[in-house]
């Protein structure tokens, strides 16, 4: 994920009871910056997979909030603020 989608996968997540066990970058001073996030899930298989769907629309909801020119919104960092 894009750095600035993090707090709000992270919080998804956790609302979801899907345990955050490892975060890190693969790369160094890349832009976007790109994050990489490990999760534990325990239970009924239809009750993660809505926690999953509900961390991806909550990712999904920064990106449609970014701010910068359309053709370039895929690689955006910025958030919209209003």
């Amino acid at each position: 994920m894009r750095e600035n989608e993090l707090q709000a996968v992270l919080k998804a997540m956790r609302a979801a009871g899907i345990n955050i066990v490892a975060l890190h970058e693969h790369m160094t001073e890349e832009q976007p910056r790109i994050l990489y996030l490990h999760y534990w899930g325990k239970g009924r298989a239809v009750d993660l997979a809505k926690g999953v769907k509900s961390t991806l629309d909550a990712q999904a909801g920064v990106r449609r909030s970014c701010h910068c020119d359309a053709s370039l919104a895929a690689v955006c960092d910025r958030p919209r603020w209003t």
